[in-house]
Formats: structure tokens, sequence, C-alpha cells
């Protein structure tokens, strides 16, 4: 999962241009690219973090490139930070 994904490659491996991917992605599913990305990367890190992963690991993994937007991303989709997640981690589900 550590692997570059970026809305440039998609657009490439579908032989689309990427505004045209963008547009299309969000008229099928709702969401943008970016946001379905980060949300499944989360969902994740979630996972891992429940299975005793440490966080600073599972935020590199799960292909975030620093702590403070892994923490971030984390909150606001989980709606507690990843710390408090592992310590509470049954709780939250």
């Amino acid at each position: 999962m550590t692997e570059e994904l970026n809305i440039d490659l998609l657009a490439g491996h579908f032989f689309v241009s990427k505004y045209y991917l963008m547009r299309m992605f969000k008229e099928a599913t709702g969401y943008s690219i970016h946001q379905y990305i980060n949300e499944k990367r989360i969902l994740e890190a979630r996972r891992r973090l429940m299975a005793g992963v440490p966080a600073s690991k599972v935020c590199y993994d799960c292909g975030f490139s620093d702590y403070s937007t892994f923490a971030r991303r984390f909150k606001a989709i989980v709606g507690a930070a990843p710390s408090s997640f592992i310590q509470n981690g049954e709780k939250m589900q």
C-alpha cells in the first residue's frame, strides 16, 4: 500500500485525461478521487492499529508522507486521534 498513487497515474492507466477521470469518478461515486483514496488509506490504518501495529509504522505503510497529516486525516474520518484510538480501540467501532 506504500506505492505512489495519484490521479495522473490512474488517468494514464485508463488512457483518459485526469479531468475526465475526476469528473466521471465523482459522478459515479459521490467522492472525489482524493477523498476516496484517503478514506481507504484510513480504513486500512484503522485495521492495522487494531491489530497492534504502531501508529508511526501504520502512517508510512498506508501511504502518508508525514505523521501530522496522517493524524489529522485519521481524526477527521474516525473521530479520534490514532493514539486515542489505540488506547480505546474496541470502544470506537
